[in-house]
């Protein structure tokens, strides 16, 4: 239960080390281990953090004295709220040091202790009594800049997307300019055209075919050659516009015989970005 935890602050004193003094208006001002401190001190002592509180708390709401005390206690809960940690406001009397093992405290000013704060900056830890400190932690922005910076990045990723891997886009082919007044089939999805013949003969003397870019496109051109079972074959590399590579198929199609091809051809921008063809171009190789 909430109010069964219930830690109260005492000034931790020892001459080991080194201790900070939190004061606040209408506080008794308290001493308290910094961060690096308390490292120190927790190497050489048995500790437990017992929980976080924000010290900067500025309203409180007190369960037994709510008017739906069960609705507050579920809230507090869902916050993962963990006990009450509370400090000794100005009064007659001053809270007691570390060494102390009871407190004669006046007025209390309380504040919600967490299990665990996120987007919170620690400025050390207060004791509180037995082998128990609490973190003291203040609002943070840099966390919520960080995170923003983050999605700042990634929106602009997503909306100026950069392609600067060279493994994906392919190399240039091996090629040569082709002068004969090959027909060329636009695509209209893709503003390019392919040239590819309807049949090509090959035999281990003659193992390549030839594939063009058609010399009116702007951009230049790969070809991904397959069996029409989806055996992929090979890829010609990119070829400029006016163009032409050589494919070495015979290694995968050395028996005799008629076989059907599917290519698919890709274009690409100047950043490395593609324009696929809508749908496969078939041809058919003859081996003899």
């Amino acid at each position: 239960m909430i109010t069964d935890n219930v830690l109260t602050v005492r000034s931790f004193k020892n001459e080991r080390y080194k201790t900070k003094e939190y004061r606040k208006k209408d506080f008794k001002p308290f001493l308290y281990l910094s961060k690096s401190e308390f490292k120190k001190y927790s190497k050489e002592n048995d500790v437990t953090v017992a929980g976080s509180v924000k010290i900067n708390q500025k309203h409180y709401e007190d369960i037994e004295s709510a008017d739906d005390p069960e609705k507050v206690l579920r809230e507090k809960y869902r916050k993962h709220i963990i006990g009450i940690f509370q400090a000794e406001l100005d009064g007659v009397y001053t809270v007691q040091s570390f060494d102390d093992d009871s407190l004669n405290l006046s007025k209390k000013q309380k504040f919600d202790l967490y299990e665990k704060l996120s987007f919170y900056h620690c400025i050390g830890y207060a004791y509180v009594g037995g082998k128990k400190f609490v973190k003291l932690c203040k609002f943070s922005l840099i966390p919520f800049l960080i995170l923003l910076l983050l999605l700042l990045g990634l929106l602009i990723c997503l909306l100026f997307p950069v392609n600067d891997d060279p493994a994906q886009t392919p190399p240039m082919a091996d090629q040569q300019p082709y002068s004969d007044a090959a027909p060329a089939e636009p695509d209209p999805g893709s503003n390019f055209a392919v040239v590819v013949k309807r049949e090509y003969h090959i035999s281990a003397d003659n193992p390549a075919i030839e594939l063009k870019n058609y010399i009116k496109n702007e951009k230049s051109i790969s070809y991904n050659v397959f069996t029409d079972s989806g055996t992929y074959i090979g890829s010609t590399g990119l070829i400029e516009p006016g163009n032409k590579a050589d494919l070495n198929v015979y290694p995968v199609l050395s028996s005799p015989g008629e076989y059907r091809l599917r290519l698919n051809a890709v274009s690409y921008n100047e950043d490395g970005s593609e324009n696929p063809i809508d749908g496969n171009i078939f041809t058919t190789v003859v081996v003899e």
